[in-house]
């Protein structure tokens, strides 16, 4: 396997990885060695190979099986192509043209997924505003990330998690402060209601509940 010379970027080390995939030193169906080996293998900390693994495996490059580990995806080389988007939105932009295109973008997703989405997303979905009541943790990359998987639309979900990327190398984390603590009530209700009309499958309902969740978290974000 390629070696990695230096501390890097996360993006760097994810090159690093898809070039071993596409050269075949990490060929589909591989299992990739523990995190402990493979950080060694390629000279960067455990926490930098956690977060390159991540972005690898929501982007289906890389898949988890509980009690067998890692495997390089059987399509992995079909779903590379779409970290390029994820390049493409690398580049500085202001939060509001982030939050614009995540406004144009999940509304949409949300339709697709009540069309496509299984029982067993719903089931992940539903656990991620529990993990959010639980641990009052943010639902972005949580609820909206599975929520995109169950759309089953690479092309925009890759462009959705570019967006996400991007949002956290900007103000937005800080922005998030400025909600008022009895906006999370809000905000959980809000998603619950998401997850029943994509339960129900009514698309039409999934799209407009999302638009108003997002149009409105991003108003008492952004206003003076």
């Amino acid at each position: 396997m390629k070696s990695f010379q230096r501390q890097s970027l996360n993006q760097q080390l994810m090159d690093v990885l898809i070039a071993n995939i596409l050269s075949g030193d990490l060929p589909a169906g591989q299992k990739i060695p523990p995190e402990a080996e493979l950080a060694d293998q390629l000279r960067v900390s455990r926490n930098t190979l956690r977060e390159a693994l991540k972005t690898l495996e929501l982007f289906g490059i890389i898949e988890s099986f509980h009690g067998q580990g890692t495997f390089i995806s059987v399509q992995a080389k079909q779903r590379i192509p779409n970290i390029d988007i994820l390049k493409l939105l690398s580049r500085d932009h202001d939060v509001q043209s982030l939050l614009d295109a995540r406004l144009v973008i999940e509304p949409g997703l949300a339709a697709l997924a009540a069309q496509r989405r299984s029982e067993e997303e719903l089931d992940t979905i539903g656990r991620c505003i529990g993990v959010f009541l639980d641990e009052e943790q943010g639902l972005e990359n949580m609820f909206h990330i599975q929520l995109a998987k169950a759309a089953k639309s690479p092309v925009l979900f890759g462009y959705l998690q570019g967006v996400f990327q991007q949002l956290i190398h900007t103000a937005y984390p800080q922005l998030q402060k400025k909600l008022l603590p009895d906006y999370r009530e809000t905000e959980i209700r809000e998603h619950r209601e998401i997850l029943e009309a994509i339960t129900e499958q009514d698309a039409s309902a999934a799209r407009d509940l999302m638009h108003r969740l997002l149009k409105r978290r991003f108003r008492l974000l952004t206003e003076e």
